[in-house]
């Protein structure tokens, strides 16, 4: 908020907080983003979601929830492009991809035991904060991500990650194809029985 406020813009805490969950924490990094930022629009002092979303260099962090959405959401296709543009842009390899899914799966998880717990949005935040050392704009992000998988998915999905990293590490599976095989399996999960 102050970097912006020295380059005469007005950026609310919740606004600089999508952007260090979008670009990171490395001050470094965040700087030149601010002024990139900053720069945008000369004439417009307030900076919006939008702005940061049109600009900001995404982080690996950043650009997997950004697939969590696309597999939370159902939508396939966008899953498969985010996968290809960890892959291509941000040198990121199946292994980790699949580690950070794992990751996310495990977040779920445990918003869904805090919510058999009946503990309030408020306080799983809280606990994702403090816990999982996750911001509050991730930490919502995995509340709202939780809501479109019922306990029985996320259970399944997490077993799923796990077993795909295993099966990485171990020489079982091929990283060529693998996250897309993992992806297909995560989306039969969402779909309904028939």
């Amino acid at each position: 908020v102050e970097a912006f406020r020295k380059r005469v813009k007005q950026c609310s805490p919740r606004v600089a907080d999508y952007l260090i969950f979008v670009s990171g924490r490395d001050t470094n990094l965040l700087l030149p983003e601010i002024e990139k930022i900053a720069a945008y629009h000369p004439n417009v002092s307030t900076v919006e979601p939008a702005d940061i979303d049109a600009l900001a260099t995404r982080s690996a962090e950043a650009a997997i929830f950004h697939l969590m959405d696309a597999v939370s959401a159902g939508q396939e296709a966008k899953s498969f492009q985010i996968v290809r543009d960890l892959l291509r842009q941000s040198g990121q390899n199946e292994v980790r991809i699949v580690q950070y899914l794992s990751n996310q799966f495990r977040y779920l998880q445990q918003v869904k035991i805090m919510q058999y717990e009946k503990k309030s949005q408020e306080a799983i935040v809280a606990a994702l904060m403090s816990g999982a050392k996750l911001s509050s704009f991730p930490a919502s992000k995995c509340v709202s991500h939780a809501a479109r998988w019922s306990p029985t998915q996320v259970r399944d999905a997490v077993k799923l990650c796990l077993d795909t990293e295993m099966a990485l590490k171990s020489g079982k599976l091929q990283p060529s194809g693998s996250v897309d095989s993992l992806l297909l399996k995560l989306f039969l999960l969402r779909k309904p029985e028939n």
